[in-house]
């Protein structure tokens, strides 16, 4: 059986995809998740008196998530299924993606603001000087230290003035963006390109950084997808605990932390994930997901009850959560299209059948199995079973408007 795409118009990039290779050659190679979160949360103990100014410049709420463990065989298994073409990832029963209602709600980022860009003419060393009140021995390139940043910030003195203090925040929020946020392939560097946009505390809580967090994510999915990559970097946290949310079947049977002011992925932190628990959890998270039924993805967890747990932060910029358009990091440009997961924003779902024809065409599009064992299966499942693991969709009545096309045919 052909695990598609038949029409190859819309994943035209199937051919150097990894799920391609992972169909010729059954490869089992899980992606290094490269970040240096854990050394940041080590070495920078966080300081009351540095919050005002996290809160000003938007970073409050990431910053109190605390460390997660990082599930790299769920994260290898999710980048399967990630398409560079759509941006979304291509479940049997249809497509889901990470949106900027998603970075809102799970790290409390501001998602309504300009756009997360500046000038990169600098004296990179003198912009150090400036806003950090040091002067960086060596310097890759307009890249800073991690570590060497950790060390110049390490305890905040009892009696620090306010530029002190100021200073220490900012160093702080440096490592979140290199440590997690934005983190890249180098592990142990962060680019100064954002420091400058946190010299004006109250200037900086103006920026979307949500929205540029979910264009660095996308980047790196997109790369990560092909079938040569070996790691990827970037907030995986956010990945990873949208991901728990989004499918049940695969998130820890823990109870969760508490929610107090915070935002909601913090109910993760700490907690360990599935992978520590048994050596092969790649091959069970294809399979999971090859056999995914809708009925096993909440589409949408975050319901009233839950949004009356969190911080006003992680409500705000609703009315950019479905905007379709370009999201913004400096030289990264990609598209958000909450358009074609319409399910995630209240959309109401009927039992389908297999002749829907919002299934026809999806099941032509979509490259529905990553493994020939999910394929077989799903072909022995609909000959001898009722096909009740599709989905057609419907609007809600009073729903958002939305510009229907033909990637989304609703009824």
């Amino acid at each position: 059986m052909e695990p598609g795409p038949v029409d190859p118009t819309q994943l035209y990039q199937q051919s150097s995809h990894r799920s391609q290779s992972i169909w010729d050659t059954s490869s089992t190679v899980v992606l290094s998740c490269r970040r240096r979160e854990a050394a940041s949360q080590r070495t920078i103990p966080f300081d009351q008196r540095i919050e005002p100014y996290l809160e000003a410049a938007g970073f409050l709420g990431v910053s109190q998530i605390g460390f997660m463990q990082l599930d790299w065989h769920l994260i290898t298994a999710l980048v399967e299924r990630w398409r560079p073409e759509t941006h979304t990832f291509h479940m049997p029963c249809g497509e889901c993606t990470i949106t900027l209602q998603d970075v809102a709600i799970q790290l409390g980022l501001p998602v309504d603001g300009e756009p997360v860009v500046e000038s990169l003419i600098y004296n990179w060393k003198q912009v150090c000087e400036d806003c950090l009140g040091v002067l960086p021995p060596d310097m890759k390139g307009q890249r800073l230290s991690l570590p060497w940043l950790a060390k110049q910030f390490t305890v905040l003195p009892p009696d620090a003035d306010v530029v002190t203090i100021q200073r220490y925040a900012r160093a702080y929020i440096m490592q979140l963006i290199g440590g997690c946020l934005f983190a890249d392939k180098s592990n142990t560097l962060v680019h100064c390109m954002f420091l400058p946009l946190l010299s004006d505390f109250d200037e900086a809580g103006t920026y979307s950084w949500g929205a540029a967090c979910l264009a660095w994510l996308y980047r790196e999915l997109c790369r990560a997808s092909h079938a040569q990559s070996l790691e990827i970097a970037g907030p995986l946290m956010l990945l990873q605990v949208w991901a728990y949310d989004k499918f049940p079947i695969v998130a820890p049977q823990v109870a969760l932390q508490a929610l107090v002011d915070r935002p909601l992925g913090f109910r993760w932190s700490g907690v360990q994930p599935k992978s520590e628990q048994s050596a092969n959890m790649l091959l069970t998270y294809r399979q999971i997901f090859d056999r995914l039924t809708h009925t096993q993805i909440n589409w949408t967890p975050y319901t009233s009850d839950v949004m009356a747990l969190l911080p006003d932060r992680c409500h705000n910029g609703q009315l950019i959560w479905t905007y379709v358009g370009p999201l913004i990091c400096f030289h990264i440009v990609e598209l958000h299209a909450p358009d074609r997961v319409l399910r995630q924003f209240g959309v109401a779902t009927n039992e389908p059948t297999v002749s829907d024809d919002y299934f026809s065409w999806y099941s032509s599009i979509t490259r529905r199995f990553i493994t020939t064992d999910g394929a077989y299966y799903y072909r022995v499942n609909i000959l001898f079973s009722r096909p009740n693991d599709l989905m057609l969709l419907t609007p809600i009545e009073d729903a958002f408007d939305v510009n229907d096309d033909d990637r989304t045919i609703m009824s």
